[in-house]
């Protein structure tokens, strides 16, 4: 299985779909754009970042309302880890804004009349400091560790630091994120590092990155 952190990406129109796909591509992200939001319902599951263009007027599915509501509500009930930001350029209308919330409170809002640009503001959130971890620059699947200039590679280290401070959910039954998860809590303390990947309690399968010496921080 890849190691490679993946990238949902629901938009109409092909213009915007494929340069949004070069962006995240670009950034070393294996990405699944689709047209079609009954596609991307099958998919929500798969992956680590969800790209959600509201205005689904010109999808091909036939049958739907004219946005991606059903997707949101979708990633919201069977993947909520997945970090989801939604965009439209009204956004920012009280009925639009209810709406998005509605169908996914935790998602990030991106309004496209805003003066940060969607892509700007991609490269922002796919680029976390936590402590003295760094996601790369050059390759975003990486995460480095700065002092040392070690990299480690996995989808689960990037889940990790990408929804920092939230937690992250690790079953057991899903083998290679889970080993994913392990083997980044064993190199951490290997380097050394001021970052500790800390159990938010033994039957809870979940997991977050905290800072060591925090008050939170457990053991």
């Amino acid at each position: 299985m890849s190691t490679k952190a993946t990238v949902l990406v629901l938009e109409d129109s092909q213009h915007e779909r494929d340069q949004l796909t070069r962006l995240l591509s670009g950034l070393g992200l294996d990405v699944w754009p689709t047209e079609s939001p009954e596609r991307a319902r099958s998919w929500v599951q798969r992956h680590n970042l969800a790209v959600i263009d509201w205005n689904m007027a010109h999808t091909s599915d036939r049958g739907g309302d004219g946005t991606s509501g059903r997707v949101l509500e979708t990633l919201a009930r069977e993947a909520r880890q997945t970090l989801t930001i939604v965009y439209a350029r009204d956004l920012m209308r009280a009925d639009v804004n209810r709406d998005v919330t509605r169908a996914h409170p935790a998602a990030l809002l991106h309004d496209k009349d805003s003066d940060l640009d969607l892509e700007r503001r991609l490269i922002d959130i796919l680029s976390p400091h936590v402590g003295d971890l760094a996601i790369d620059e050059r390759i975003r699947t990486h995460i480095c560790h700065v002092p040392s200039g070690r990299r480690y590679k996995h989808r689960a280290a990037f889940k990790l630091m990408t929804n920092h401070p939230n937690p992250v959910f690790f079953p057991f039954e899903n083998h290679s994120m889970y080993v994913g998860m392990a083997r980044f809590r064993a190199w951490l303390v290997e380097r050394e590092s001021t970052v500790r990947v800390v159990s938010l309690g033994r039957h809870t399968a979940s997991y977050r990155l905290e800072i060591v010496g925090d008050d939170a921080a457990h053991h």
